[in-house]
């Protein structure tokens, strides 16, 4: 069988763990050799080099006079200046008492001079909030006309995006609960040890270096296992379980015979899982698996642990018959398929003729008409009571407060309700001890009423908020607006608006033409919604109360009065 070469994205590396130095060593030698690597799965945020470059221009920003977090920025990806003879060395050297960003500001270096101008901006938007700011210094120029981004991923690679933007995350969160302030945000930054991890499902042209726990449900081409010699880890617990009670045994040497028993079933069930986990390890691999180790032993020792990985694997292949096993040499088992090496073939090139369209302009977008709130559709001023026979001296709190109450009362028991509204109406300042038992009477009433009950019904929700497009005269706008009360059953849908802030009319030809249209335009947008049923409207007017149903001609006529004024 031939298949095609090994490139950098067919590799993956597993490792047992993180903190070993194994796993930042080969990351490391990976990136000396110059081949392309995924970087760690998994890192504490603020440890990352990308972040820690964001987070001084942060301590720059607050303290200028910080000449260590200074040299850093200078040498950073931002600044880019790394000859040390020819740039922080002279500015550092010999300055006595003066800092060295006044060095900086008096230097005339051509390469200094536009990372002053960098510094300077940064310095200037210090009362930003820690995600406008990062996002200032990220998006727009810095020094050579190349932006915060891009100098990142020429100095650190493309696997430093995914911490930095992690980053910016933290920032948006911070300022929208801890409040907005850069050295809120550089100290809850500076106390956060918590970790990302970075999805490597796909290698993207890239090694890839992981743990086994992180590389379950991944395969690769070729899986290397270069941390298989060391033995398994003692569970060195101290709190043994004896029957279900915990004992506490800190010395081993001090174990009676029931925490002997205790404390080989803890080591069984660890080794147990360490094999499990190898399982796992080996199993990532679809074509070629290459197990190795560092050797652990003096001389004439064997140089694995017995109960390790590599010992396991040894003695696996020493099950199948593999003949010849030594310590000093490399072992395959199985076949190695032929490889193929791709070579660059000639291309033909032909003449075509250039389609008219690529030279023509792109045709224009009319563009859709703007979502339209019913709200907007109050064209003229409603009538509204005299102020001097007004129930109290602030209309539209007590409208609003009925709003809320009849909104939701509702939802609770009937016995409940007064008790529950006269504790509401407590609590609200402004109105007097007349307003609130006006408001009190008023919605107990309505909720009262026995030609209410469908409107309050186990049926019906209160404050819908719906977004459709409308229909009829409506036709290529979208609405979005917010209904008192919505009624749904298997044959009808009622919208009903609760109006406090005018005295009923007579009839319907006397509703205010902006109240009418509001109707109208809820209709247009649920009609679609529910095409086997019919929708209605109606006005509950709670002084009364009253449900004054409104037909559908009535609506027409007074949406298209609204909207020839639009």
């Amino acid at each position: 069988t031939k298949r095609r070469p090994v490139s950098p994205g067919d590799v993956l590396i597993l490792v047992r763990g993180r903190r070993s130095g194994l796993f930042d060593a080969l990351i490391r030698a990976l990136k000396d050799k110059g081949l392309p690597v995924a970087g760690a799965d998994r890192l504490v945020l603020r440890d990352h080099i990308g972040v820690q470059d964001c987070l001084n221009l942060i301590r720059f920003a607050l303290l200028p006079s910080d000449d260590l977090t200074l040299a850093e920025i200078l040498r950073g990806p931002f600044c880019g200046l790394t000859d040390d003879d020819e740039h922080l060395f002279p500015l550092a050297f010999g300055r006595g008492e003066t800092s060295l960003w006044e060095r900086v500001l008096g230097s005339e270096h051509p390469d200094i001079v536009p990372a002053r101008a960098f510094l300077e901006t940064v310095l200037a938007n210090v009362g930003l909030p820690a995600f406008e700011f990062l996002s200032a210094v990220l998006d727009q120029p810095v020094c050579d006309g190349a932006t915060g981004w891009e100098r990142i991923g020429a100095r650190l690679g493309t696997p430093a995006r995914d911490p930095i933007e992690a980053l910016l995350a933290r920032a948006v969160l911070h300022d929208a609960h801890e409040g907005a302030s850069l050295r809120r945000f550089l100290n809850a930054m500076d106390f956060d040890g918590s970790d990302i991890k970075r999805d490597l499902a796909e290698a993207g042209g890239s090694v890839r270096v992981m743990t086994v726990h992180g590389a379950k449900g991944l395969q690769a081409p070729v899986v290397i296992l270069p941390d298989t010699t060391a033995g398994p880890k003692a569970s060195g617990a101290s709190l043994l379980n004896i029957d279900g009670l915990p004992v506490w045994g800190p010395r081993k040497g001090d174990d009676s015979e029931a925490m002997a028993a205790a404390r080989d079933r803890l080591a069984e069930r660890s080794l147990s899982e360490e094999r499990r986990l190898l399982y796992v390890a080996l199993t990532r691999a679809e074509d070629r698996l290459i197990i190795g180790g560092a050797w652990r032993a003096r001389k004439n020792e064997t140089g694995y642990h017995p109960q390790s990985w590599y010992a396991l694997c040894r003695g696996g292949l020493e099950h199948l018959g593999v003949e010849g096993l030594n310590d000093t040499e490399a072992q395959i088992w199985g076949q190695a398929p032929e490889y193929s090496v791709k070579t660059n073939t000639q291309t033909s090139t032909r003449e075509t003729d250039v389609p008219a369209w690529l030279y023509a302009p792109a045709p224009t977008d009319a563009g859709a008409l703007p979502t339209l709130s019913p709200s907007q559709l109050f064209t003229e001023q409603a009538s509204t009571i005299d102020p001097l026979t007004a129930p109290g001296p602030d209309r539209r709190l007590r409208g609003r407060v009925i709003h809320t109450l009849l909104e939701r009362l509702p939802s609770l028991p009937e016995a409940e309700r007064e008790e529950t509204a006269r504790l509401y109406l407590s609590r609200i300042d402004n109105l007097s001890k007349n307003v609130c038992d006006e408001i009190l009477e008023t919605t107990l009433k309505t909720l009262g009423s026995p030609d209410l009950a469908k409107v309050f019904g186990r049926n019906s929700r209160a404050e819908v908020e719906i977004v459709g497009d409308g229909t009829g005269d409506l036709t290529g706008r979208t609405l979005a607006g917010r209904i008192d009360r919505l009624v749904v059953t298997d044959e009808q849908v009622l919208v009903v608006d609760i109006k406090t802030d005018q005295p009923p009319p007579q009839s319907e030809t006397g509703v205010e033409t902006a109240y009418l249209a509001q109707l109208a335009a809820y209709q247009n947008a649920l009609r679609p919604a529910y095409p086997n049923r019919s929708v209605r409207c109606a006005i509950l007017w709670t002084d009364g109360p009253r449900l004054m149903p409104i037909s559908d001609s009535v609506m027409l006529a007074a949406l298209k009065s609204s909207l020839s004024r639009l």
